[in-house]
């Protein structure tokens, strides 16, 4: 039950198409008659006790409230055909402008703190002059270097920063596909997986610009298909040609999806 204002919203779990959550923020499909119907309940106010006193607010508390219904929700079908143990990984490199956004922001903030610090060096130059402290030009000269080697310092350690965060990885193994970057991580059930298909088109450059976009279906009352493009332009382990790579994966997926080619006709989630 949730209640807004004057309307009242009763749901049987039966009924309930698709449920997910982002922090204290729901989301649900569910089957109104022959109508699908969707709404986002913002629940940071939300409050439940456990039969031992204890509380959870928020976002723990639609936590809880998920994993309790989903418990409920039909799991999807069971696979047509065993899959065979086996796991492969590819690993990818971050896009060219990920590098030059770094590089160029490095370059703007390193050029306003050079410029700052020859001016305090110059101003603090004239100054010592100016009261007759001997040793006016070697105590500048210190200053000034101290200065140049903390702005290299920063500056090294923003691109070390950059440059440790973990490269694109994608697995397949018993248990789906499994897809990590430096913003998010994915997993896809084997028996979820609908459809796959293959981006390849060559660039300006000459390079070949390659994806894979995997569809899936949550559960099996999922009013739309989720959908996901991972970049394969870029192999670097196991390294190889980008087109090949890219449609060894796509057979692999098609080969261990026991529900591949169901529910397509599924409209595709936007969100």
């Amino acid at each position: 039950h949730h209640a807004v204002a004057w309307r009242t919203l009763h749901l049987r779990p039966a009924d309930i198409l698709e449920l997910k959550h982002d922090g204290a923020t729901l989301t649900l499909d569910w089957r109104d008659s022959e109508t699908t119907r969707h709404a986002t309940l913002r629940l940071q106010r939300a409050c439940y006790s456990d039969v031992s006193g204890k509380t959870r607010r928020g976002q723990a508390a639609v936590a809880l409230l998920v994993a309790r219904l989903g418990q409920q929700l039909p799991s999807p079908a069971a696979p047509a055909r065993a899959s065979q143990p086996f796991q492969y990984q590819w690993q990818f490199s971050r896009h060219d402008s990920d590098s030059d956004d770094i590089g160029c922001m490095l370059i703007l903030l390193a050029l306003p703190a050079l410029a700052v610090s020859g001016l305090l060096a110059v101003s603090l130059n004239t100054v010592l002059h100016r009261t007759g402290i001997p040793g006016s030009m070697l105590i500048t000269t210190t200053v000034l270097l101290l200065a140049l080697c903390s702005i290299m310092l920063g500056l090294n350690h923003l691109w070390l920063r950059h440059d440790s965060r973990p490269a694109p990885t994608l697995r397949l193994e018993r248990d789906g596909v499994h897809y990590q970057n430096d913003r998010d991580t994915l997993h896809i059930p084997w028996v979820t997986i609908v459809a796959v298909e293959t981006e390849q088109h060559v660039q300006e450059d000459g390079n070949w610009r390659c994806a894979v976009h995997l569809y899936w279906q949550p559960h099996a009352k999922a009013a739309a298909l989720r959908h996901r493009r991972i970049n394969t332009s870029r192999p670097t382990e196991p390294q190889g040609d980008s087109r090949d790579i890219t449609r060894h994966i796509a057979q692999l997926v098609r080969a261990h999806s026991p529900n591949f080619g169901k529910a397509r006709d599924l409209p595709v989630s936007s969100r």
